[in-house]
This record gives structure tokens, C-alpha cells and sequence, in this order.
């Protein structure tokens, strides 16, 4: 429940990172006297990576769980191993 709860707030905050971004940058280009070329402004998009075996994501899930713990013990007052 916890892991969701920061997962979430992780997600506002992004969100309103992106807010905040696109406000400065609409504001920007209305006080600008010329504005740029639309592809400059545009990210390029680049190709979706392959997906993932089977295994890599096991290894990602394994690598994940070990950060969560670590932090965990940290939180106690505890060394990480």
C-alpha cells in the first residue's frame, strides 16, 4: 500500500512538473517577437526500444526490491548489508 501511495505521489508531482513547464513555455513564446521553427520546439520521437525478455524484467523486478529494502533498513536506523 505504501509502495503505491509514493508511486502515486511520484506521479503528481511529475504531472505537475509538466504543468509547470508548459506554462513557462506558453508564456515564453507569447513575449517572444519571433518565434521558432515548430520542429525545434517538438521533441523528435525515437523508435520503441524491444521489449524486454522475460529475464531482464526479473532482473529489473530483483534489482528494485533490493533498493526497497535497502532504504527500508536505512529508514530503521539500520546498516545495508
Amino acid at each position: 500500500m505504501r509502495l503505491a501511495l509514493q508511486a502515486r505521489v511520484r506521479a503528481l508531482e511529475a504531472e505537475q512538473r509538466a504543468r509547470g513547464w508548459l506554462a513557462w513555455t506558453i508564456e515564453s513564446l507569447h513575449r517572444s517577437k519571433k518565434l521558432p521553427k515548430f520542429k525545434d520546439l517538438v521533441a523528435t520521437t525515437k523508435a520503441p526500444s524491444k521489449p524486454k525478455t522475460a529475464g531482464e524484467l526479473f532482473a529489473i523486478a530483483k534489482m528494485f526490491v533490493a533498493e526497497e529494502q535497502a532504504r527500508a533498513l536505512n529508514a530503521a536506523g539500520r546498516p545495508t548489508p
